[in-house]
């Protein structure tokens, strides 16, 4: 831009001084002397004199010959000057041709340029999106890895309450058997009550031992009471246990969900910044090829302009 700038001030230069020029040749008045009117006359010394009619004045023939030269001289003056004012001419129009030529090639770099300055500022924003995936990566990951962390934990319970299922599991067996067995005793002893009621009335003697089978039945029941408050506590218990369980069983299919989500998520947003990664550098390679072109095209012409220029100078 500013060789060509240069250029155009050094065309004007000399467009300004032809101008100069050719006013200066129309401005030119050659005095022109009328030979027919003027009158000779011979000087007593014997010097030649031309009278001008009207005038009376007189001119020797020495100046006329003078005059002629001079005229003869301004017309080659003249003639040279229209030759230089024919040549700036030409050169005129060469360099408009190469002006318009240069303007066109200006107008292609700077439509060239607004759209190589279009496509970095998409660049700018996708970097800046990119950034932003790179946040929601990275807090993608937090989360990722604190659903691993609660998952860990949450196995670990799980696991811990699984033992205590178990050995509830375990004493809820060993309670129903001994409930059975006492169930067992119970209708073996009712069926010996009844027997010894039946046997009331003919063995009296028997009162003391049925006393005692009374007392060993109250407490036998009282057994059963507490064995059976026992099994419903621990059915409770269990109940809970079970429910808790079905709880942390939701959990951890919940947490699976969302880790496989969460991966997904990842996958998707690293493949996206590749992608993202391969289209800038298409757009850096592409940007380093057209200012090569630019350079190898445009700077060379205007070194050979310039070089044309010097002579005319």
């Amino acid at each position: 831009m500013p060789k060509i700038r240069k250029q155009n001030k050094r065309v004007k230069k000399k467009n300004n001084r032809n101008t100069r020029k050719k006013r200066t040749n129309r401005n030119i008045k050659i005095p022109v002397v009328p030979l027919l009117e003027l009158t000779t006359e011979t000087e007593p010394g014997g010097n030649n004199t031309i009278t001008e009619p009207g005038i009376g004045s007189k001119i020797k023939v020495e100046d006329l010959v003078d005059v002629s030269e001079q005229k003869a001289g301004i017309i080659s003056i003249v003639r040279d000057l229209e030759g230089q004012v024919d040549t700036a001419y030409e050169l005129k129009k060469v360099l408009e041709a190469e002006l318009d030529a240069t303007r066109k090639k200006l107008s292609e770099e700077s439509a060239v340029r607004a759209q190589l300055e279009r496509r970095i500022k998409s660049a700018e924003e996708q970097f800046s999106l990119i950034e932003q995936l790179r946040q929601d990566i990275s807090f993608a990951e937090q989360e990722r890895n604190r659903f691993d962390d609660l998952l860990a934990r949450t196995r670990q319970q799980l696991k811990v309450m699984t033992g205590e299922r178990d050995s509830l599991a375990e004493q809820t067996a060993i309670a129903e058997t001994h409930i059975k067995e006492l169930n067992s005793d119970k209708t073996v002893l009712e069926a010996r009550l009844m027997n010894l009621k039946d046997r009331v009335s003919d063995m009296e003697r028997m009162g003391a031992e049925l006393a005692d089978a009374r007392a060993e039945i109250e407490n036998l029941r009282d057994k059963v009471a507490d064995a059976e408050n026992r099994a419903a506590d621990l059915h409770t218990h269990l109940q809970q246990q079970q429910a808790m369980n079905n709880d942390l069983r939701e959990i951890k299919e919940y947490l699976e969900k969302e880790i496989k989500a969460s991966n997904a998520e990842y996958k998707i947003a690293r493949n996206e910044l590749d992608s993202f990664k391969k289209a800038i550098c298409d757009i850096r390679s592409e940007a380093t090829e057209t200012n090569g072109r630019i350079r190898h095209r445009y700077l060379r012409p205007g070194k050979a302009a310039k070089l044309r220029s010097k002579p005319n100078r």
